[in-house]
């Protein structure tokens, strides 16, 4: 009976063993298939986390240019504003010149008329030529 109790208890013990063992060894799958599965979490994250990254860069992108085209759009339209206002102050400053030396020097004509030819070649020279002061001056 002795002997019967020890071998009962030498397979129950190999029986425990085997039952541990094939317990680590599904813990161990059990474990290698989570970091499987998380690796691939990780890398749909990232994938996922950098497609948005780059939708959100080029909306920022698209918006900056837009940002700039219209900072452009203002900046050409003072431009064009202070250019005429210029061009009305030119037109003043010549017309008040040219007025004085008609008065003060009516009988050297010919050199006005030298002044003239010369500012119209200045004129045709600087891209200016359109303009009303300019075109005052043709000869």
């Amino acid at each position: 009976m002795v002997e019967e109790v020890i071998n009962n208890i030498i397979e129950a013990e190999e029986k425990a063993e085997n039952i541990i063992k094939e317990s680590q060894t599904k813990a161990k799958e059990i474990v290698a298939k989570a970091k499987e599965e998380a690796a691939i979490l990780v890398e749909s994250e990232k994938k996922r986390v950098q497609l948005e990254v780059a939708q959100k860069a080029n909306k920022a992108f698209s918006n900056g240019e837009n940002a700039a085209r219209e900072a452009i759009q203002e900046c050409e339209k003072q431009a064009d504003e202070m250019a005429k206002k210029a061009s009305k102050n030119v037109d003043k400053a010549v017309d008040f010149i040219i007025g004085s030396m008609t008065q003060k020097y009516g009988k050297w004509y010919e050199e006005i008329v030298a002044f003239r030819q010369q500012f119209w070649k200045i004129c045709i020279n600087e891209n200016f030529a359109q303009t009303r002061l300019c075109r005052s001056f043709t000869c």
